[in-house]
């Protein structure tokens, strides 16, 4: 017969068992992942790559948008840009001159960047060659232009001087005329001599031949001023369609090398790389002055200070059945002392829709991305990178749930066989 006390015992082991029983266990898939930033790192590369002359920043260093990163040897572009800039220059100091004698003014107008920078002994070089040119060459352009004047000037006064003498042997003309008439008159009368009669005839035959030679002399004269007048405005015409041309040209040119040299300042400016966000540097790959950076080769990331950190979690293909966004979740920062670091509060935000496969490790996963209630993470400071562990929550089951579940399973399965 067994005691009182034996009873008791007995009957408290079978509360003990039925609790351990029916007892609600929370159950949970497990999936290993790593914090990341929610949206993407901004990946620093260089578009034509050099040499490394200073490093500015270390890893983990925090940035701020703008800040200067590295620099790179910039001699090769200094020089490039440098050339184009001389070329430019000489270009838009000829375009000046050309101007000024296209429009037949008395000195070139300079732009205002040749100006600005006449101090320069390249700059102040170039506009005095021009000017000295512009000089030379209108000096040879008026003489041209005098000779031809002075020519029409002559020919003008040789005109009036013809014109002059026309008038006096007109009048001359007349008077023999007159006297003609008179001796006529008397000759028929027998009252004139015929040898004065003829000498008067004469006369009047060199007169009028002296008149028609000096017509001739004044129209002459008068071709002379039209051909000199063609002969000017053909040089003037001659020297407008050689600046026209030649401006054109340098227009060309100037179009041309304003993409170069846009092209070349970009090159320069890129020697200096510039943190295009505020955040933090992480994988920095170059770490001594003198390193070569190839081209377009990633040399850092930054993660941006104002993107939220997630966990990644690589789930089971198992266990993709049992994960759902929305659902609760439970993450563990195995970086940290596992006795002094709580595990915090999460939630299901994205499952992808198809699965991965990391060929290294021949296995596949889904991947499913958890939000940390940051209010919950303390002091802890978490970096893209770091390890975690995610239990997914899915509720409450008993140790009866677990037992009984393989053989209901067995039993549906049975009775749906057909």
């Amino acid at each position: 017969m067994r005691s009182p006390v034996q009873g008791s015992a007995e009957s408290v082991h079978s509360k003990r068992r039925a609790w351990a029983t029916l007892a609600p266990l929370t159950t949970a898939a497990l999936a290993n992942g790593f914090v990341k930033v929610a949206g993407q790192r901004k990946t620093i590369q260089h578009l034509e790559g050099g040499i490394v002359r200073e490093i500015l920043v270390r890893e983990g260093q925090t940035v701020s948008k703008g800040q200067v990163l590295l620099r790179l040897v910039d001699v090769t572009a200094k020089a490039r840009l440098a050339l184009l800039m001389v070329e430019r220059d000489a270009l838009l100091a000829e375009m000046a001159r050309l101007e000024a004698e296209r429009d037949g003014r008395a000195a070139p107008v300079f732009a205002d960047t040749l100006i600005a920078r006449r101090q320069e002994d390249a700059v102040g070089r170039l506009i005095a060659g021009e000017l000295n040119l512009f000089n030379s060459r209108r000096a040879s352009f008026l003489g041209q232009i005098e000779v031809l004047e002075q020519r029409k000037r002559q020919a003008r006064e040789k005109i009036e001087g013809r014109l002059s003498e026309i008038a006096t042997t007109r009048t001359q003309l007349d008077f023999i005329l007159e006297e003609l008439r008179g001796a006529e008159s008397l000759l028929e009368q027998g009252m004139y001599l015929r040898t004065r009669y003829y000498a008067l005839k004469r006369t009047e035959a060199n007169l009028e031949g002296m008149i028609a030679r000096l017509s001739a002399d004044v129209a002459e004269a008068q071709a002379q001023v039209g051909e000199t007048d063609l002969r000017i405005l053909d040089l003037r015409n001659q020297l407008s369609r050689e600046v026209n041309d030649r401006l054109q040209d340098i227009r060309a040119k100037l179009r041309d090398l304003a993409e170069r040299v846009d092209a070349a300042a970009d090159v320069l400016a890129r020697t200096e790389i510039v943190a295009p966000d505020a955040g933090t540097v992480i994988g920095l790959q170059v770490h001594t002055a003198g390193g070569v950076v190839a081209a377009g080769a990633p040399i850092l990331q930054i993660v941006p200070n104002d993107d939220r950190l997630v966990v990644e979690a690589q789930v089971q293909l198992q266990d993709i059945n049992r994960i759902w966004p929305g659902m609760p979740a439970e993450v563990r920062f195995t970086a940290f002392n596992s006795r002094a670091t709580p595990v915090f509060a999460a939630r299901v935000s994205r499952v992808s829709p198809d699965r991965f496969v990391d060929t290294a490790r021949q296995r596949a996963y889904f991947v499913a991305q958890v939000e940390i209630d940051r209010n919950l993470a303390g002091t802890i400071e978490l970096q893209p990178g770091m390890p975690a562990e995610v239990y997914f929550v899915e509720g409450k089951r008993t140790l009866l749930d677990y037992l009984v579940k393989p053989v209901r399973e067995q039993l549906r399965r049975a009775m749906t066989e057909r």
